[in-house]
């Protein structure tokens, strides 16, 4: 019945489901015909203006950004941000900009802007420019990652223009402010600190996190009938919004952990505090997520083959955490297999090149035989590149790429060559392969006992 309020909200539902899994024509082919009153309520305007966006139609984007600022709909400063993202007259950047600043001075959206205009003056290697733009911002944000990165490249432009003591302050001040990111792992390096302070590993205590008669139940083989229930029990203190919430998702996500199912584990923890822990910006909360978060499966082959091929058992962890979230037989669209995300060509190659014998694909889904031959070409492309930023783009992006931006962006300045290379996905996945291998070697992962 098309004219009820049940159709257009499934049909908001719908186009957004193809928003998210990156089908923007159908996802404005589905929005596009409903009422703007429906689409405000549900805040989907700005879905079909980034669509158009995304798809690099530029006119249209514009178009559509610019009705979102007759509306009342939350997202002004979304469009705002990237309006003046799109515009090419200076004097529509400067009106959007200052229009931003303006209504919206608290928004994240502010330095994010702020980050926009460092980053192109970076691309330039105008350090100048960037350092004025750098310390002119507040650096308050809601976004601890986003605060943490205009720390980091403050320090780094202070650098730059010879204020050493100034610029190791700050880089201690991003170690300790923020201690989970990628920018504490950074600065931990340029301060020669490899693995910043150690944490301890905090192994989940048993007696506080579960009901002792649940953790009896998993035990004899009824861990789905624990799951069962305590997802039940999670679901109406969501709905309700109960304290007792956060409670019920460490409880979940550690039995998920008991059956071996660190995936869902992990997600249960990211559907309550957010989709990326890649800070946690409460430390103490942080603390009693570690051990959900980092976990440590099939730690005696990761010892085994790291060290047989000489590598860290730490980065071995982070790319199998990156890669799969440690699921056995996940198979991306590209087609790559298991825990460390090997694809079928180079496994047969590597199976080869180690005399074992190769049956076929199915050969990845074994965690061990995915794990030596992940841990083998981690290391093989280690000894191609000598650095693990250059490896981790080698292994998510192919080495046939990193050599063509070795030769694009000719630089021994690695926080420069990341900010270069045209992949966003290869950006994200070495930051947060190199954040997870900074807290597995935080925690000492070759005296963590295995799970």
């Amino acid at each position: 019945q098309r004219n009820t309020k049940v159709y257009a909200k499934a049909r908001v539902y719908l186009g957004l489901s193809y928003y998210f899994n990156y089908d923007f024509g159908n996802a404005i082919y589905v929005l596009k015909p409903i009422p703007d009153s429906i689409l405000i309520r549900h805040n989907a305007l700005i879905y079909i203006a980034r669509s158009y966006q995304r798809m690099g139609k530029k006119r249209e984007a514009i178009r559509a950004f610019q009705y979102i600022l007759k509306t009342d709909s939350i997202y002004v400063p979304n469009a705002l941000y990237y309006l003046h993202t799109l515009s090419d007259k200076s004097s529509n950047k400067k009106k959007y900009k200052e229009r931003l600043y303006k209504k919206y001075p608290q928004s994240q959206l502010v330095n994010q802007l702020v980050w926009t205009e460092v980053e192109a003056h970076l691309e330039n290697k105008d350090w100048a420019e960037a350092h004025r733009h750098l310390i002119n911002t507040s650096l308050i944000s809601t976004d601890t990652e986003l605060q943490a990165r205009l720390s980091y490249w403050t320090a780094k432009t202070k650098y730059y223009f010879g204020e050493f003591k100034e610029s190791n302050v700050i880089y201690n001040r991003v170690l300790k402010q923020f201690p989970y990111t990628y920018y504490a792992y950074r600065s931990s390096q340029l301060l020669n600190q490899p693995n910043g302070e150690a944490l301890q590993y905090h192994h989940i205590n048993q007696a506080t996190t579960l009901a002792h008669k649940d953790y009896l139940l998993v035990n004899i083989g009824l861990a789905d009938l624990v799951r069962q229930r305590l997802n039940q029990a999670l679901i109406i203190a969501k709905k309700n919004n109960t304290s007792d919430k956060e409670s019920l998702t460490h409880q979940l996500s550690y039995v998920y952990q008991l059956m071996g199912d660190y995936y869902a584990s992990i997600q249960t923890i990211r559907h309550q505090y957010g989709r990326s822990l890649y800070p946690q910006k409460d430390a103490e909360l942080s603390t009693q997520l570690q051990p959900l978060l980092y976990p440590t499966p099939y730690l005696e082959w990761v010892q085994a083959y790291s060290k047989k091929y000489d590598i860290p058992a730490s980065i071995a962890l982070a790319v199998m955490r990156e890669e799969s979230l440690f699921k056995t037989r996940t198979v991306s669209r590209a087609r790559a297999v298991g825990l460390m995300q090997i694809m079928p060509q180079t496994g047969k190659e590597i199976a080869q090149q180690l005399g074992v014998s190769w049956s076929g694909v199915f050969d990845l889904q074994d965690p061990q035989t995915n794990i030596q031959f992940g841990c083998y070409y981690l290391a093989r492309l280690y000894k191609q590149f000598g650095n693990w930023e250059h490896t981790l783009m080698a292994y998510n992006a192919g080495p046939n790429r990193v050599k063509q931006w070795k030769k694009a962006y000719p630089s021994n300045d690695m926080d420069w060559f990341l900010l270069m290379i045209p992949y966003d996905e290869t950006k994200h996945y070495v930051k947060h392969v190199l954040q997870s291998h900074f807290m597995y070697q935080k925690i000492g992962v070759n005296r963590v006992e295995s799970d």
